[in-house]
């Protein structure tokens, strides 16, 4: 079982405080939450209570954070949805594995990662993680400015 609270110390280490950058087209963020995914928060004076709650319920439960066996691993998908979104993580993942990649993380996921080396599915998931980046860049190049930071991102 992976550990939610390692795994959330690092996103919040990458993600940091308030920002509201207009070329991020999220808006308002802080933790790494955005206003264009929570409307109805009050990003500026968002607490990091409020920021675990949405993170486990909304990112960690939702990759199946519990049940992945590797730390790293769960940590790499935990970070990618927070910072790609958990559809997007999981079909990058699913690649990894070499499976259908629906996007949602069910025991057909689960039962392929239990039986792989994950140093080697790891590198695949980081991979495909970084290729998303690069075609985000492709597709709009302003967004270069991120690039870095997204890349360093996955090699934790």
């Amino acid at each position: 079982m992976a550990n939610f609270e390692k795994a959330l110390s690092h996103v919040l280490q990458n993600e940091g405080g308030y920002v509201n950058d207009p070329d991020d087209k999220g808006g308002e963020t802080k933790y790494g939450i955005s206003k264009r995914s929570y409307p109805k928060e009050d990003i500026k004076n968002l607490t990091i209570d409020r920021a675990k709650q949405i993170y486990k319920s909304d990112f960690w439960d939702k990759i199946k954070g519990d049940y992945i066996q590797n730390d790293e691993l769960a940590l790499n998908v935990f970070d990618f949805a927070v910072n790609a979104g958990v559809g997007t993580s999981v079909k990058a993942l699913q690649e990894a594995l070499n499976i259908s990649d629906d996007g949602v993380l069910g025991n057909g996921t689960l039962s392929a990662m239990a039986v792989i080396n994950f140093p080697d599915l790891i590198k695949r998931f980081v991979k495909f993680r970084n290729l998303h980046y690069v075609d985000i860049v492709i597709k709009d190049p302003v967004k270069i400015k991120y690039l870095k930071g997204w890349i360093s991102r996955s090699f934790l």
